[in-house]
Formats: C-alpha cells, structure tokens, sequence
C-alpha cells in the first residue's frame, strides 16, 4: 500500500508541473504542507484513541 501511495503522489507532483504549470519547488511545497497535514491528524486521532495506531 505504501508504494501504491508513493506512486500517486510522485503522478500528482509531476501533473501539477506539467499539466498546471507549477514550478517544481512550488509542487514539492503543496504536497509537502499535504501529506504534513495528514500526519497531524493521523497523529491526533491516535493521541485521543480513536484509531488503533498499530492496524
């Protein structure tokens, strides 16, 4: 699942270069601040045991 994860992001980054007309640095900034944000919450759900944080 982490490599099919991986994947995604590298076609979504290479997208925005190509087909939105981002600069590189500003496509690594985006998803950066993406997946920073998805850890955040990823870790505050685990923080007030809502998930399971081994599963």
């Amino acid at each position: 699942m982490i490599a099919a994860y991986a994947q995604d992001l590298r076609n979504r980054v290479i997208d925005a270069v190509e087909k939105e007309g981002m600069s590189r640095r500003a496509a690594a900034r985006r998803f950066v601040n993406l997946i920073s944000a998805s850890i955040s919450g990823l870790s505050a759900l685990v923080g007030v045991d809502r998930i399971d944080p081994l599963s």
